[in-house]
């Protein structure tokens, strides 16, 4: 505890300050740069739509404001555009946020923010795209059904490594059926490609309606994420191909399963969003037409071809390669859960003993100076625990293997830093504060995060989610586990930004400080060395539930950690 709240203390030491005099007309800062996070929203966007770009930063005086810098990368080696400048007022919370509407062309944006004192900086980007260069986008479908072919080739190895059995023929006989039905998914995918692809390029002949619009950023939101999620597709494979005993390698197969599955319904999420853009661009089109018979302007042939090349693609997309993409997608995905239902039970039974079950943690830390309280927080943990060992293995101390994976919510903070450690200088000063907290996905989300279809690559991509490796025993009548390292853990921080006006030097001090939680993996190791579960027998299930807490005092600094674990045989 004592190394966390030297983290605190360092950081506020070495803190940014700057000086504004009483007059505002002059203003001398220290070699830190003001702190200034900037981002930008939707990191995707079609061509003419708005970006918006916020974050936080700190405020020097009534005129304070973040500069952006916004440029876009040359298009076909042509010369690069001038930058534009904009300024962001930044409030008295530290907060500001302007829209950047000049997304003339497509490209890439790159955006440099600098602090109110001229040093700090940060930089995001944001990408615009066309209804040409949307192409890639959509191609993103064609790319989907080549990551989900080489996870299943993987599965198909680690299943050849199972000794023989029922369970196992049946499983294989799963796989081959979906492979047969991929294959025809495959082939449906260029036609549904070119009709999407059809539907932007109508969509570019009529100027849209709001409605139009949010439809159109629907459905690029839904091509960015099923891209990101193939973007993912080599962590997946190298995790999978990393195990080799046969319970470990049927874990393998039960995930990889899972992430065939939560891609296949990105796959099929953008093609449904397509129709509806389709539908309503068509009769947007026909009521566009129809309202400028007779204006004579370029409008009406405009929104009227707009309006044939929507329906035309439509039709296809309802009666013809739309539909037959989809039925193939719905045929695939109804195998391939089939086929994971099975591997998750009847598989998995034959050849492994499996305990699963709901873990719940809390973690709270205090820091005094001199016995005064000057920082505190806490948050808690929803996780699953999955631990497996061979039906054959025989002995009193049965080796388990397997993972605990969650996610952390539920941050709270409070802190008295500066009075507390410097209670000299703010005697007599006056402090406003801007808590700035981490990302919380809140309780609703991490409950749902734990019952996930989609896979723990999938799963990890969430803030704060963590992912733990898990050994023990399993014994008569108990389950000893042990924590293993992380494969991936939570990293939350909170950041202060304190402006203070002293009455003795009539100036403004902006200090701005990290305060950082300790990750979910402390948590375990501060809680207890091992998990002891004790175990009871109600048939031919086996339940175990146990509750375990620990307390820490260092140097003045308490933690305090619960955990609550069940396992399950089968889950509970």
């Amino acid at each position: 505890m004592s190394g966390a709240a030297g983290i605190g203390w360092r950081a506020l030491a070495v803190a940014g300050i700057t000086w504004l005099s009483a007059t505002g007309n002059a203003v001398a800062q220290s070699a830190e740069p003001l702190p200034v996070d900037i981002v930008a929203a939707p990191g995707v966007v079609w061509i003419h739509r708005p970006v918006t770009l916020s974050g936080t930063s700190v405020p020097t005086g009534a005129q304070s404001a973040v500069i952006l810098r916004i440029t876009r990368s040359a298009a076909g080696g042509g010369p690069v555009p001038a930058p534009v400048v904009l300024n962001a007022p930044v409030d008295l919370t530290g907060h500001f946020s302007t829209v950047f509407a000049d997304t003339l062309s497509a490209g890439l944006y790159q955006v440099h923010a600098t602090a109110p004192d001229g040093n700090g900086a940060a930089d995001t980007s944001f990408q615009v795209t066309d209804t040409a260069s949307a192409a890639g986008e959509v191609d993103t479908l064609a790319r989907a059904g080549i990551a989900v072919g080489r996870i299943l080739t993987i599965i198909r190895r680690k299943i050849d490594l199972l000794p023989p059995s029922p369970a196992r023929d049946e499983f294989v006989r799963d796989l081959g059926e979906l492979d047969r039905r991929m294959l025809t998914f495959e082939r449906a995918t260029p036609g549904v490609v070119d009709d999407i692809n059809g539907i932007l390029d109508a969509g570019a002949k009529v100027p849209l309606s709001p409605k139009l619009q949010a439809d159109r950023d629907a459905l690029l939101s839904a091509l960015g994420h099923a891209a990101q999620a193939i973007a993912r597709t080599p962590e997946q494979e190298h995790t999978m191909q990393q195990q080799a005993l046969t319970c470990d390698n049927l874990e393998v197969v039960i995930e990889g399963l899972k992430y065939v599955s939560f891609l296949m319904n990105l796959i099929a999420n953008p093609v449904g969003i397509a129709k509806n853009f389709g539908l309503d661009l068509a009769g947007y089109g026909v009521g566009k037409a129809a309202g400028a018979v007779g204006a004579g302007d370029a409008g009406t042939t405009a929104a009227s071809t707009g309006s044939k090349n929507a329906g035309g693609v439509l039709m296809s997309l309802d009666h013809g390669k739309a539909g037959a993409f989809l039925q193939a997608e719905n045929s695939a995905t109804s195998v391939l859960n089939d086929a994971l239902g099975f591997a998750a039970s009847q598989v998995m039974n034959s050849y492994c003993e499996q305990f699963t079950g709901p873990v719940r943690a809390h973690m709270k830390a205090q820091f005094r100076q001199n016995g005064e309280l000057w920082w505190e927080y806490s948050y808690d943990l929803r996780a699953k625990v999955t631990v497996h060992y061979p039906k054959d293995a025989a002995g009193g101390h049965v080796p388990l293997k397997g993972r605990i994976e969650g996610y952390a919510y539920d941050f709270k903070i409070w802190e008295n830093a500066m009075t507390v450690l410097y209670p000299k200088l703010m005697s007599s000063a006056v402090t406003r504060k801007i808590l700035i907290p981490p990302v919380d996905i809140g309780e609703g989300a991490a409950v749902i995060g734990n019952e996930y279809i989609e896979g723990s690559v999938a799963g990890s991509a969430a803030p704060n989610a963590f992912f733990f490796q898990v050994t023990g025993t399993a014994e008569e009548d108990r389950l000893v586990l042990q924590i293993g390292p992380a494969r991936s853990d939570t990293d939350a921080k909170a950041r202060v930004i304190a402006l203070t006006l002293s009455p003795l030097s009539l100036a403004i001090t902006f200090v701005s400080y990290s305060l950082p939680y300790k990750p979910a993996h402390f948590i375990f190791e501060r809680t207890s060395g091992q998990y002891v579960i004790p175990l009871t027998k109600a048939g031919n299930a086996m339940r175990g539930k146990q509750h375990f807490d620990n307390e820490v005092t260092r140097g003045g600094n308490t933690g305090t950690y619960s955990i609550d674990i069940e396992a399950c045989n089968p889950g509970c």
